[in-house]
């Protein structure tokens, strides 16, 4: 069975690697911009490369090999195992990197016979058929092609890419481990603002329904937990103050100590999250459909951090080149308001002198008259 694959030339297989990686990333890119009506640059990592697809394409090729079709059976057998091998290789890729990272790059939630929506039977179906497709119509060009390319080219040319590749992963993985950091935190900070919330409902006489509402914090926005919290705080200081003699000591000094807490956990979630982070914006802007189960509500949060202020940012700009834009309208405008203001002091100005000259010249001639007489 090995006879099958001849000679093996390993540049050769990085090359094909990288180059399923490319198709990958531009099917990927392309029906991830559509979805979103903008341009996406889509992929775990930077430049234009989804290794998955890339892993797909080598067990394609080794697929093409052990199974050569040479009649009907060979065909549908094609596609069965066309259809098993890359679902394998796609659930262990989304179980690792969840598992990794604490999010999860796709996802099949909802699709029919899905299993922890790490795949589902559509995308089974989907892969059998690309395979057939890849192996039986592609697969013939690409290695008509590759067979036109000399090592001389082929050898430099995959080891740049290898560069490349290799560089641009290793970012991508810390910023990956950065997100998942972040989301920690966050869900780290809201336990201990549902732990105020808890207590604070316990001193203002609520314990009955503090174990509602400490379901009802995990399941709210870092914001609204917080905004929640902090009016809780000033009911209760306004409480204090109005009938101070109500309350005990430690119950005022509580309230105080919670409120401090608040202002600290506030400081901490503006250092973290509303400060622009590049990793984090990065990776989420090159995967906006990207899911957590684990910190669900905290990823949401950072999406909106991230994605609400590239918006503001971009009215800002808007605004800024708008008002760069009306600037020479507006500077020849004023310069023609100028110029007729001068205008018409100039000629307030003449009209002055005229008449000035005029008196002048009637008061000589009166001069004159009165001489001769």
């Amino acid at each position: 069975m090995l006879q099958r694959f001849g000679a093996i030339n390993p540049v050769e297989w990085v090359f094909v690697f990288y180059l399923y990686c490319f198709f990958g990333w531009c099917f990927e890119s392309t029906y991830v911009s559509i979805h979103e009506k903008k341009l996406v640059n889509r992929g775990f990592i930077h430049g234009p490369f989804l290794p998955i697809y890339g892993l797909g394409g080598i067990m394609m090729r080794v697929i093409a090999r052990l199974f050569p079709v040479e009649s009907l059976t060979d065909l549908l057998v094609l596609y069965v195992v066309g259809c098993i091998g890359p679902t394998i290789l796609e659930y262990i890729t989304a179980a690792l990197m969840e598992n990794l990272f604490k999010v999860r790059y796709w996802t099949y939630e909802g699709k029919f016979l899905n299993i922890k929506g790490r795949i589902c039977l559509e995308s089974t179906l989907t892969w059998g058929v690309l395979t057939v497709v890849v192996v039986e119509v592609l697969g013939h060009f690409f290695e008509g092609a590759l067979s036109m390319i000399p090592l001389q080219v082929m050898i430099p040319v995959t080891n740049v890419v290898t560069l490349w590749f290799l560089i641009d992963f290793g970012v991508s993985f810390k910023q990956a481990l950065d997100l998942r950091d972040f989301l920690v935190k966050m869900e780290k900070m809201k336990e201990e603002l549902v732990r105020m919330q808890k207590r604070l409902d316990v001193l203002i006489a609520a314990a009955n329904e503090s174990r509602q509402n400490m379901q009802k914090a995990y399941e709210m926005r870092m914001d609204d937990l917080m905004a929640s919290l902090e009016s809780s705080l000033n009911s209760m200081k306004q409480a204090i103050a109005e009938k101070p003699g109500e309350y005990l000591d430690s119950v005022k000094e509580e309230v105080t100590t919670l409120k401090t807490q608040l202002a600290a956990i506030r400081q901490k979630e503006w250092e973290w999250f509303h400060v622009p982070h590049f990793s984090v914006t990065s990776i989420l802007k090159r995967n906006p459909t990207i899911v957590a189960f684990e910190h669900k509500v905290s990823l949401e949060d950072m999406k909106d951090y991230v994605f609400d202020r590239a918006k503001r940012l971009g009215e800002t700009v808007a605004s800024t080149l708008g008002a760069v834009a009306a600037a020479p309208g507006a500077v020849i405008e004023k310069l023609v308001g100028n110029a007729g203001e001068s205008a018409e002091q100039s000629a307030d100005t003449n009209t002055g002198k005229e008449s000035v000259s005029s008196d002048s010249l009637q008061d000589e001639k009166t001069a004159e008259n009165t001489g001769v007489k």
